[in-house]
């Protein structure tokens, strides 16, 4: 955690953080828990489904990693 920080606080000061993208992750780690539980409980029911929805955007991403590596 202290290496964390550290390093964290090194880039800061050296201005090599993208600051729009940071406050992009850190709403995104506050608001997404409070989505992902409704939707959760809404799958458990439906697993396949879950895994089918979670098996295509491991093969879109995948696909995308593909084809910038190519491009």
């Amino acid at each position: 955690m202290l290496f964390g920080t550290a390093t964290s606080a090194s880039y800061a000061l050296s201005g090599l953080v993208d600051w729009p993208v940071f406050a992009a992750l850190v709403v995104g780690g506050a608001f997404g828990p409070l989505a992902g539980g409704p939707v959760s409980k809404m799958l458990a029911s439906r697993a396949a489904i879950a895994r089918r929805a979670f098996a295509l955007m491991v093969l879109v991403t995948a696909a995308y990693v593909a084809f910038r590596s190519l491009a």
